[in-house]
This record gives C-alpha cells, structure tokens and sequence, in this order.
C-alpha cells in the first residue's frame, strides 16, 4: 500500500540529492551559471558533511522506509541506523584521502575543501575517526 504523502518526501530528497550532486561536482560552474557559484559543495569545505548525509543517511535510510509496509508506524531500527552511519563514514573517508592528496592543486585553484581549510594534520585526523 502506498504511503500518504511519500510521494511529497521522496520528491524532496531526490530533488535535494540530485541538487547536491550537481553542487558537488559542478564546481563553481554549472550553478555559477545560475548566479549560485557560492553554494559548490566541494569548494566551500561542505563535501564532507554532505557526503557523509547523502551517500549513507539518505541513501540507506529513505530505501528502507520507501519499502516498509504502510501500516509500520515504527521508528527506524538502531541496527540500520548504525550501517548508515557506517557507510556514510567510508564515503566520506574516501572523500577526505582524495583532497588530501589533492590539497596543493585545489589551494592553487580556489578549492576551499576541509583539508585545504584546516590543513592535513586534520585530514588525518578526521581520516582516523572515520574508518577507526
């Protein structure tokens, strides 16, 4: 059976996933274009938190209440919270090793990430927690 008002919020999330996707790997060009350069993900040092949100909250989570039965109005179970934190972690390790070694070329070319903003002791510092 149908969930009322699914519909509505899987709209919002597909609609901010494929918005933050473009943000992300657009740089400052596509959304520069739309007067929105300012909002690139990847060059403000938000990829991070994103990725972290959309590759294991959203994409672990929404499935898992898109497919559950209608008439389960129970909270999401802590285990599978767990594994989308966990995903969501190894997303964004990946994430961080790559601007870590990629720290001197997006210094030079404006890219603001975590690593270029706080430096690599951070970044392995961050890498740590995350895959520790």
């Amino acid at each position: 059976a149908a969930r009322p008002g699914c519909g509505a919020w899987m709209g919002w999330v597909t609609a901010t996933s494929v918005f933050n996707a473009v943000a992300y790997t657009g740089g400052p060009y596509p959304l520069g274009y739309l007067g929105l350069g300012w909002v690139s993900l990847g060059y403000t040092g938000l990829g991070d938190v994103f990725v972290f949100a959309y590759f294991g909250l959203v994409a672990t989570l929404a499935p898992y209440y898109l497919l559950r039965p209608a008439a389960a109005a129970q909270p999401c179970p802590p285990a599978l919270c767990g594994v989308a934190g966990a995903l969501g972690a190894l997303a964004t390790a990946i994430i961080v090793v790559n601007n870590l070694r990629d720290r001197a070329t997006d210094a030079k070319c404006g890219k603001r990430t975590l690593v270029v903003r706080l430096g690599a002791r951070f970044a392995r510092a961050e890498y740590a927690a995350l895959v520790g």
